[in-house]
């Protein structure tokens, strides 16, 4: 059975265009998950064809398991470029109103992994920790997250050009933080755990 789960009805319907054009799946269940929506189908050659491309099949909660396929990490930057516009899709967040692009994960690896291939469009990162509840729960447990904060004029306007976002409100978000300015050479920097990880490379 294959699940697909958020509070975005337009991503929602992202989805189910995708679905159809790619598998031609044109039946889905609806199940109500709190703030968000369970869209699901069975399906064995969808299932079979991500069982082939990540691997596995991550069951509900693992999702400390699941990182970018390791073909995908060395990807064109076409694909790279798609790869993380579904991300920021999905869970990232763009602010206008204190400009800052932000992703957020429980899984510790796949945000460095996203880190990195940030790097590959010269766009720079921080990470940091935090503490907080799902918004598409019922249960507000709080756990801790992994963020990715980026923010710059000159990273807002390389996420613009290289990193496609299928949601129209995003995009129109990440157009108001661009300006017609100069970049701070401050905040163009690499950040210290990609300086950790090209350092134990080397070594």
């Amino acid at each position: 059975r294959i699940r697909f789960i958020s509070a975005d009805k337009e991503l929602i319907k992202n989805y189910k265009d995708y679905m159809k054009v790619l598998f031609k799946i044109e039946s889905f269940c609806t199940y109500n998950k709190g703030r968000a929506d369970s869209i699901e189908f069975s399906d064995k050659t969808v299932y079979n064809y991500f069982l082939d491309k990540f691997g596995y099949i991550s069951p509900p909660k693992k999702s400390l398991k699941k990182n970018v396929p390791q073909e995908f990490l060395f990807a064109d930057l076409e694909t790279t470029g798609e790869i993380l516009g579904g991300l920021f899709d999905t869970d990232g967040h763009i602010n206008p109103h204190a400009p800052h692009i932000e992703f957020s994960n429980k899984n510790e690896s796949l945000v460095d992994q996203i880190q990195l291939l940030l790097l590959r469009f010269e766009i720079i990162s921080t990470k940091k920790e935090t503490w907080k509840y799902a918004s598409n729960t019922k249960n507000k447990t709080k756990r801790k997250y992994f963020l990715l904060h980026i923010s710059g004029n000159e990273n807002f306007k390389k996420f613009s050009q290289h990193i496609p976002l299928h949601l129209s409100y995003k995009r129109q978000d990440l157009q108001k933080m661009i300006r017609p300015v100069d970049s701070n050479p401050n905040i163009d920097l690499l950040p210290k755990e990609v300086n950790k990880t090209v350092k134990d490379t080397v070594k």
